[in-house]
């Protein structure tokens, strides 16, 4: 194809998406037809301006298609994510020739909406649709590592209440490790539960990208939040646990709490 007929085609899939976006958009949350469309069609987008910029490569991120009028306004979002027509959308440039587009739909799993349309996808710069992830939500590098970290500190938590049950859970996340001295006998202020990293002095944590903070609410009740340092790039979502050890999260930039949606295999099962 060429780069002119590249160009003619954006409106017209523009067009195409938007019509179709606003009828699922009636009786859906999420609109696949505009989420495939527009994948495509930032896809094409940047393929054209690879063409025009080689010594660029693809763009750095979608303002900059917005500003050539290749994309339709809703993506003018710079790096950040966009929330278009019931899904996120995120746009990566991996490199010169590499990039990675998510469309992630805002309906949740207790969504009845959900079920009609993929977890996610996503498109690369080979043109190739795929779902983005095995797991809902999608999840990144970071945002593995911050789930492992609530997994540990639930585990490090239950196992601090049975060994001090008169104390219950924990004061806070340094009491859960060993102090200055890993061969000093454990107690109820150095358990030896976790390793140094993780028993940061009080009770918040800052690690490859999250900021995870631990609340005492009494002896039998505790939460730990974990937030991007960066919303939308150190990680999309944030999550919350508690004594359930159940994982929650939320695609919003704000802080999750117990009414959100558990994080979940492919069968639905939630992660603990």
């Amino acid at each position: 194809m060429t780069r002119v007929a590249r160009i003619l085609m954006f409106p017209a899939l523009l067009a195409t998406c938007a019509a179709a976006g606003q009828t699922a958009d009636a009786g859906a949350k999420a609109s696949l037809i505009h989420a495939y469309g527009a994948l495509h069609t930032i896809y094409y987008a940047e393929q054209t301006y690879k063409l025009d910029h080689p010594q660029d490569g693809f763009s750095k991120d979608l303002n900059t298609l917005a500003d050539m009028g290749w994309v339709d306004a809703a993506f003018a979002c710079g790096a950040a994510s966009c929330e278009v027509k019931g899904y996120k959308f995120r746009y990566q440039r991996l490199g010169q020739d590499k990039f990675r587009l998510t469309a992630i739909p805002l309906a949740q799993r207790d969504d009845p909406d959900f079920g009609k349309y993929p977890p996610a996808m996503e498109i690369d710069e080979g043109g190739d649709l795929r779902p983005a992830d095995m797991e809902w939500p999608p999840k990144e590098p970071s945002q593995d590592a911050a789930i492992e970290k609530l997994r540990t500190y639930n585990t490090a938590e239950m196992n601090y209440a049975m060994q001090y049950p008169d104390i219950g859970f924990s004061a806070d996340l340094e009491s859960l490790g060993s102090g200055p001295d890993p061969l000093a006998e454990s107690n109820a202020q150095q358990a030896g539960l976790v390793i140094a990293p993780m028993a940061c002095p009080g009770s918040v944590c800052e690690d490859n990208g999250y900021r995870v903070t631990y609340i005492r609410l009494n002896k039998n009740h505790y939460t730990i939040v974990a937030r991007p340092l960066k919303f939308g790039e150190g990680g999309l979502l944030s999550f919350y646990t508690d004594e359930t050890a159940v994982i929650r999260s939320t695609v919003e930039d704000r802080a999750p709490t117990a009414d959100d949606p558990p994080v979940t295999s492919l069968d639905g099962t939630p992660i603990k």
